[in-house]
């Protein structure tokens, strides 16, 4: 439960800057002067204070379970991650093969471009690895 002022600044193609501020309190219960005059209505305040409770527990439920679902989204990227270069891996590790192959039984021309291919798309592989596909996504 918080308490705070948040705000956000757009800025157009002209220069002009829209921005937008306000305030927040998520607290289910009033301010405490509000609260006391709800002391001359029976069973309010206790009311309040079981409704507030009660809303305090799902918050920490709900956040408990985005922090789990949040790790095992970590955790399944960084295999995938894993595996993925294990076959890129693989992958180069077969087209140099496959060029030392071509080089052995005297075609040099052709082992030697396969093998420069290889190694250039291996490279600009790694490289751009962790970049975003959409620069317009971040």
């Amino acid at each position: 439960m918080a308490k705070g002022k948040a705000g956000v600044g757009i800025r157009d193609s002209r220069g002009v800057t829209i921005q937008h501020q306000h305030e927040f309190d998520d607290s289910p219960l009033p301010p405490a002067k509000e609260l006391e005059l709800y002391n001359t209505i029976p069973d309010v305040v206790p009311w309040l204070m079981r409704t507030a409770e009660k809303e305090q527990e799902a918050r920490l439920k709900i956040m408990q379970e985005q922090t789990l679902i949040s790790k095992n989204n970590s955790n399944k990227k960084f295999i995938i991650d894993i595996l993925v270069l294990c076959f890129a891996l693989a992958v180069a590790g077969s087209g140099m093969w496959f060029s030392y192959e071509l080089l052995s039984k005297g075609h040099q021309l052709e082992g030697t471009i396969f093998a420069g291919g290889t190694l250039a798309l291996m490279v600009y592989n790694f490289l751009n690895f962790r970049k975003p596909k959409n620069p317009q996504s971040n």
